[in-house]
């Protein structure tokens, strides 16, 4: 009994051996598979990059428990800590090819790594400019200041400008990375300013702005109409008017402008014309010409180019500047105290006596051309001034603005559109 039992023990040993050797249980740990992917694979420096190692993977241990760690530029320095969050971020902060490391690690310790590489490129900086005052005149020191400039790459501190104070092509200061600086024209004009920005890659961008720079108060010039007669010109305050009464036959188109010189046919007119005062060309020289009001709105225009007729509100802007009141100014019938005399010839070479308050300190040089009735007869020469305006004042009567040898005051009136006035013109 003992031996069949010591028997039967043996062989069941033998049997468990046998079945172990066929079916041994692995207690091998194999490394981590490290991957990722980048997004976007190049930029700038303005780009967030998002990496992901999510596609990572082991044989013994599930993704969400491998722990992954980053080096942004394979310097062997690992710019993050072990983490088992699978997704980063980086920006980078200067151009070039970077290879990024991913070094992946499971609970046994094992690692595997991988790499890409990420691109980033430069870009053109972007120019900005602001220009203090916007507009002035031939006395005006303007302040150009580019400082808003920027660039993804480089500091603004870096970024080199130059200027170009009239947009001809040729640059007016050399490359500097002072980003400030002034300039002062010496004739009246509308100027495009350009800037160029450079950084240090060699990346250029480059805008412009205008600047309005008008004659200094009291600055003189000249301009000349469609039939070559050449005028003074004056700057008072921001505006530059024509010193001298116009005297322009032809539209600026090449239009002749009618003379009209018959009483009736003037009285029955609905187009622009023009005559002499009293019909006597000898008057032109010294008073220019009187037109209608048709003539003074007509679209082709009867001003230089670069010219036009005042509006009633430019005319008022130059009497307030001569020291009338907006009130004032506003009103009508004759308004102000001494505006009349600021814009009046002086003595009594063309203007009857007293021509009170004259001085003409405003260098207008108001001249007493006198004026042609809406019904045909002329008047006043020596006594007054009358200056139309383009703006009417109801639908037969147009604004003027009227001066006095008795007076200093600026009287503002409603007139009929027939009437023959003198004409200044402002620049634009």
């Amino acid at each position: 009994m003992f031996n069949k039992l010591f028997i039967i023990l043996a062989l069941t040993t033998i049997i468990i051996n046998i079945s172990c050797k066929k079916n041994p249980t692995s207690s091998v740990n194999t490394e981590p598979t490290a991957a990722f992917t980048i997004d976007p694979t190049s930029g700038t420096t303005s780009t967030t990059f998002t990496f992901d190692a999510s596609s990572s993977s082991d044989n013994e241990d599930i993704t969400s428990d491998l722990q992954v760690r980053w080096d942004w530029e394979d310097n062997g320095i690992w710019d993050t800590d072990y983490s088992t969050t699978k997704t980063a971020t980086h920006q980078y902060s200067a151009v070039g090819t970077y290879t990024v490391k991913l070094e992946v690690k499971d609970s046994g310790g094992l690692t595997d790594t991988t790499t890409k590489t990420v691109m980033l490129s430069n870009t053109a900086p972007t120019a900005s400019f602001t220009i203090d005052p916007t507009s002035g005149t031939t006395s005006t020191t303007f302040n150009f200041d580019a400082s808003g400039s920027s660039d993804n790459e480089d500091a603004t501190s870096a970024l080199q400008v130059r200027w170009d104070w009239t947009n001809n092509g040729s640059y007016d200061t050399n490359w500097s990375t002072d980003k400030t600086t002034t300039h002062q024209y010496s004739t009246a004009g509308t100027y495009t300013v350009k800037l160029e920005v450079k950084d240090t890659g060699g990346l250029i961008n480059s805008t412009t702005r205008q600047v309005n720079v008008s004659n200094s108060d009291g600055d003189t010039g000249t301009i000349t109409d469609i039939d070559g007669n050449v005028y003074n010109t004056i700057q008072i305050g921001n505006q530059e008017w024509m010193s001298e009464n116009l005297k322009v036959t032809h539209y600026r188109n090449g239009d002749a402008i009618p003379n009209v010189t018959g009483n009736t046919e003037w009285s029955n007119l609905s187009t622009g014309a023009y005559c002499s005062y009293d019909n006597n060309d000898s008057n032109i020289d010294t008073y220019g010409l009187l037109y209608n009001w048709y003539a003074v709105a007509d679209s082709r225009k009867i001003a230089p180019a670069g010219w036009h007729i005042p509006t009633d509100a430019e005319w008022k802007e130059l009497e307030m500047y001569l020291g009338m009141s907006q009130s004032e100014a506003d009103d009508t019938g004759d308004r102000g105290t001494d505006e009349g005399g600021k814009l009046k010839e002086v003595g009594t070479t063309h203007w009857q006596s007293p021509n009170t308050g004259a001085t003409n300190e405003s260098g207008f040089s108001a001249l007493p051309g006198g004026h042609r009735y809406y019904y045909g007869p002329f008047g006043r020469v020596g006594y007054n001034a009358l200056f139309w305006s383009t703006t009417e004042s109801n639908s037969s009567s147009a604004w003027t603005h009227r001066l006095y040898y008795s007076g200093s005051a600026v009287g503002r009136y409603g007139y009929h559109k027939l009437s023959g006035f003198s004409v200044r013109c402002v620049r634009d």
